[in-house]
């Protein structure tokens, strides 16, 4: 929406090269650009999410609107630190045994029958990104101390069984964000709403959407 800008060439980064979550959002902006699009409603799930709110620090009256499911705005818990490095030192030493990826899969996506694609691509894939992937990951920054920064209108989800993110870091981002409602809880959904639950999560997005309109 809004007036087009100047057609430039989104950067291209390397997934053999290190990165940060600034430079996904930096990325994202350069892909804004190539496209003409002068400001958009953003949004991201996850990992999604931690682009999505450097967007939006870093380009305020590009963002029309802020959309975040199951995400944060800290940096990564000690905990979940030790427990993730050790699930990628694991992936790199043995691949993607069954062991280790249907766990992974049924924390994503609980019950869903997707978690039998999402296995089979793990298993079909040359290689897992745990190189820079998982580093960018595991030592993302705080922005939790900015969030006072981004005004747009914030939509806010979260899926009622995420083992992966919970729901405190979710409330963290509804009491700092100047715009955000409460959080909505998508009953029965994992850390993956927006794939295993689209019935409740769509009319939430469409309703918010409307209300920019």
């Amino acid at each position: 929406m809004g007036r087009p800008r100047p057609r430039t060439n989104p950067g291209r980064r390397r997934s053999s090269t290190s990165y940060t979550y600034w430079d996904q959002a930096k990325d994202a902006l350069g892909l804004l650009d190539h496209l003409g699009i002068e400001r958009a409603v953003v949004g991201g799930l996850s990992q999604g999410g931690f682009t999505a709110l450097r967007i939006a620090l870093l380009a305020p009256k590009r963002v029309a609107g802020l959309v975040l499911w199951d995400t944060e705005a800290t940096p990564c818990d000690p905990v979940d630190k030790a427990a993730y490095g050790g699930m990628f030192a694991a992936l790199r030493e043995y691949g993607p045994v069954d062991d280790l990826i249907i766990p992974l899969s049924t924390q994503l996506l609980g019950e869903s029958a997707l978690r039998g694609e999402l296995c089979a691509r793990w298993r079909a894939a040359p290689a897992l990104p745990l190189g820079p992937a998982a580093h960018c990951l595991l030592e993302r920054d705080d922005v939790s101390n900015r969030l006072n920064e981004i005004t747009c209108p914030t939509l806010l989800m979260w899926g009622e069984q995420d083992v992966s993110l919970p729901r405190d870091r979710m409330d963290l981002l509804s009491e700092r964000l100047p715009n955000a409602g409460d959080v909505h809880v998508i009953h029965g959904a994992t850390h993956t709403p927006t794939l295993t639950h689209p019935e409740q999560v769509n009319p939430l997005l469409q309703q918010f959407l409307r209300t920019l309109a």
